[in-house]
């Protein structure tokens, strides 16, 4: 693990933890959310160009948006927090690429 994918990991846990915390409604979407992280990160097991790709995790981190807005308590902090992890990620792949 690298120390850029150890940010999609986190969030891959937080995930966990919310789709565990919430309702039926927001853990369907939250476990969704969660495989297309795991397609990101496990991706070299079906796609031809291995690795997280930058405008997917854009897109889970907007899934990430709207579905923090529907729940509540601890799987709402949850959903938070992955949503960070992933956008810190997003940050250090725009500074590696300006190296």
């Amino acid at each position: 693990m690298t120390a850029e994918t150890s940010h999609l990991e986190r969030a891959r846990e937080h995930l966990r933890r919310a789709s565990d915390a919430a309702d039926r409604t927001v853990q369907e979407q939250a476990d969704s959310i969660q495989e297309g992280l795991d397609e990101e990160l496990e991706g070299h097991r079906t796609q031809d160009e291995p690795g997280p790709k930058t405008d997917r995790i854009a897109e889970l981190i907007e899934k990430l948006d709207g579905l923090e807005s529907e729940a509540s308590g601890e799987a709402g902090e949850r959903l938070a927090r992955a949503r960070e992890a992933c956008v810190e990620y997003q940050k250090s792949q725009a500074q590696d690429d300006e190296t």
